[in-house]
Parts: C-alpha cells; sequence; structure tokens
C-alpha cells in the first residue's frame, strides 16, 4: 500500500520536476476507458512511467516517499531528452577524470549552428553516447581564457579532449565544428570515442 502522503512529500514534489506529471482520472475505471485500456490498469492509484512517445518504460514500485523520489529521479535521469550538462568546466573534468571519459566541450555563440547542434546533443540518435562522454556547455565570450586556449572565437565547436592530459595540443581527441544534424553529430562522435579508445588503451 502506498504510504500516506507520499506524493506530497516535499523530496517526491522535487523529484517531479524532471518529469512531466500527468493525472488521469478514471474514476475507478468508468472515465478514460483508452488510457487505462492502453496500459493495461487494474487497480488504483497506478503510476506509469513512459517515454516521450508514450510508451511504457516502467511502473512505480515504491511506496513510500523517500523510495519514491529516488524512482522518479532514476527515470527522470534515464529518459530525459536533455544533456546531462555538468555546472562548470572545473567540476567536468573531475568528473571526467574520475570516470575515465573524455570531456566534451561545447563552445556556442547562441547563433543558428550552436542551436543546431545543441539540440542535436540532445537529439535520439546522441542520447545513447550521454553516458560515455562527460558534458560542459561553455559560452563563447571575447576574453574566455578557456575560448582563447582552443582557438575559438565563434559558432559551434564541440571539442573532445582527453582530460588526464595537461598538455591542450596532446589532450585533444576531436574538434567537431559548425551546426550539425542529429546523424552527422552522431557519426562525428563515433569517431571520436574510437579515437579515445585507441589512445586509452596505450596507456593500459
Amino acid at each position: 500500500m502506498l504510504e500516506r502522503g507520499a506524493f506530497s512529500d516535499d523530496k517526491v514534489v522535487e523529484a517531479t520536476k524532471g518529469l512531466m506529471p500527468i493525472l488521469v482520472d478514471c474514476d475507478w475505471g468508468r472515465k478514460n476507458k483508452d488510457i487505462s485500456g492502453k496500459y493495461g490498469v487494474r487497480g488504483y492509484p497506478t503510476v506509469v512511467f513512459t517515454d516521450p512517445e508514450g510508451g511504457e518504460v516502467a511502473r512505480m514500485t515504491a511506496r513510500d516517499a523517500e523510495s519514491l523520489a529516488k524512482q522518479i529521479s532514476e527515470m527522470a535521469a534515464k529518459h530525459s531528452r536533455s544533456v546531462p550538462w555538468v555546472e562548470s568546466l572545473e567540476a567536468a573534468l573531475e568528473t571526467a577524470k574520475k570516470e575515465s571519459k573524455p570531456l566534451a566541450i561545447f563552445f556556442c555563440d547562441g547563433k543558428k549552428d550552436a542551436e543546431e547542434t545543441e539540440a542535436s546533443l540532445a537529439a535520439d540518435p546522441v542520447r545513447s553516447l550521454h553516458e560515455k562522454l562527460v558534458f560542459i556547455k561553455h559560452e563563447i565570450t571575447k576574453d574566455c581564457e578557456t575560448c582563447k586556449a582552443y582557438r575559438i572565437t565563434w559558432g559551434s565547436n564541440l571539442i573532445i579532449v582527453d582530460p588526464s592530459t595537461e598538455d591542450i595540443a596532446k589532450a585533444l581527441i576531436s574538434k567537431i565544428t559548425g551546426g550539425k544534424s542529429p546523424k552527422a553529430l552522431k557519426s562525428a562522435l563515433d569517431a571520436a570515442l574510437k579515437k579515445w579508445d585507441k589512445k586509452t588503451e596505450g596507456k593500459k
């Protein structure tokens, strides 16, 4: 049985910010029979987690507020369409080193090419690679030292680097420039990951 007040618990409310909650009033089987029938609902309340297309991916199994918040957070992280940006370059470097993953620095100026690439980063063909890299979004500004280091002045530039190498020239694995469609970006990132695999194999 669901713990009383679980849905209104602060932790659960906060966790649901990563999802789009939809309440379907079934009135104990007398309303919205098409939806309840589609998901095979037999009892109430029933919480179904779906992907953006409406396909079922899981059901609520937790019954207390803490477990429910955890399950919701896990579902949101796993099925989110957003890019898992790390908040700062320093944190991204630390995470990439710790997890032994390449660092993807997205330098952007907010214009058309950058918007296209950012949208492609969140699209289905590229989403499968989210767990293989650590992502950081970096705005291009005139006096930015990081931009200068990578000779970035404008546009859309996705730089894939080895976080364990201090020398910028040696750290660079791949530089993906210009607006990219999801398919083109996926291909470019796959190539970068192959280079990363070869590079890390030499260190073992």
